[in-house]
């Protein structure tokens, strides 16, 4: 079994927490085809849906946070622990934007949070 640690389990979310255990636990199972194993592959896929609704629902609430300038575009961007942006995460949304992209997450160090081009 895996051993999390303190920080670990301070930073990880609830959703992927949950699904790390049953990952795990499907692990030590000997026949991928038993009902236990199956039910845990529906059980994942469930906590993977839900996830992906809350972030699209996170992603249409507007943020309300700091401002930076990048490519000439105002971003607004907030991090669960509030903090300035560091310049790895300014590269990285310099970098999507070139690609095309608008929005997206930000992790820094465990500190997870979001970030948009203002409208």
């Amino acid at each position: 079994m895996r051993r999390w640690t303190i920080k670990e389990l301070e930073e990880v979310d609830d959703l992927a927490f949950a699904i790390a255990v049953l990952r795990e636990r499907q692990g030590m199972l000997t026949n991928p085809n038993a009902p236990l194993s199956q039910r845990i592959d529906t059980a994942i896929a469930g906590l993977e849906r839900i996830g992906s609704k809350q972030r699209t629902e996170v992603a249409r609430t507007p943020v309300h946070g700091r401002e930076v300038v990048i490519l000439q575009h105002r971003i607004v961007y907030w991090y669960r622990r509030d903090q300035e942006m560091t310049e790895s995460d300014f590269e990285h949304i310099e970098e999507l934007i070139r690609d095309g992209y608008n929005q997206g997450e930000l992790n820094d160090d465990g500190n997870r949070g979001w970030w948009e081009i203002a409208t």
